[in-house]
């Protein structure tokens, strides 16, 4: 009678520990996907500002053309992302790639498929597989959430600052918060087991 008791308290705590852990791993990928994209957004807004801040002798069309091409890169390396990303996460666990592809996106934008592919591997991988659909839609609905978060942000910057502050200072805004948030999501994801199907 107590080894039926003992293994039933066992079993909860395993359970629970796994509920805890399948929590944390969805929290994790939903803010690394969401940085991701809310840099991506506030870029994309934010172009015109960003090709008079960085091209500032060169005429409108070209300071465009130039801030867009800039911005193409990050999406024609993605496949290469994806591969390398990949190898790594295959070579040296899920968590490794992720925690430090939140960094190097946090810090540089464009760390290119560390997030979206990664986030969803995981994902899939520690979710149970009745609610693997559930728990792998968190991904394109942080990347949903990313977009709006950026466009509101900048179209609410565009509203109460100047043109001067928003060439100056302003377009920094969005990049810098991006930061403390990426720390949050290498925290996360640090102290995060790889995924059961992983180990």
């Amino acid at each position: 009678m107590n080894t039926s008791h003992s293994g039933s308290t066992k079993d909860h705590h395993l359970d629970s520990e796994r509920s805890l852990a399948l929590r944390r791993a969805a929290k994790a990928s939903f803010i690394g996907n969401f940085i991701e994209w809310f840099d991506y957004a506030s870029y994309g807004y934010l172009v015109t500002v960003i090709g008079h801040a960085f091209f500032p002798e060169a005429d409108k069309s070209v300071q465009l053309l130039s801030t867009y091409a800039v911005f193409a890169m990050s999406f024609i390396l993605r496949p290469i992302g994806a591969v390398v990303w990949g190898a790594w996460g295959d070579r040296w666990g899920r968590r490794w790639a992720l925690s430090w592809s939140i960094l190097i996106m946090s810090g540089s934008t464009f760390s290119a498929s560390g997030e979206y592919a990664g986030a969803g591997t995981f994902l899939a991988e520690y979710a149970p597989p009745a609610r693997r659909g559930i728990y792998t839609s968190l991904v394109p609905a942080s990347t949903a959430c990313g977009l709006l978060a950026g466009s509101l942000m900048v179209t609410g910057m565009f509203s109460v600052l100047s043109d001067d502050a928003m060439n100056t200072w302003g377009w920094r805004v969005p990049f810098l918060l991006a930061g403390p948030l990426g720390l949050i999501g290498r925290y996360i994801r640090v102290h995060l087991e790889d995924s059961p199907a992983y180990q």
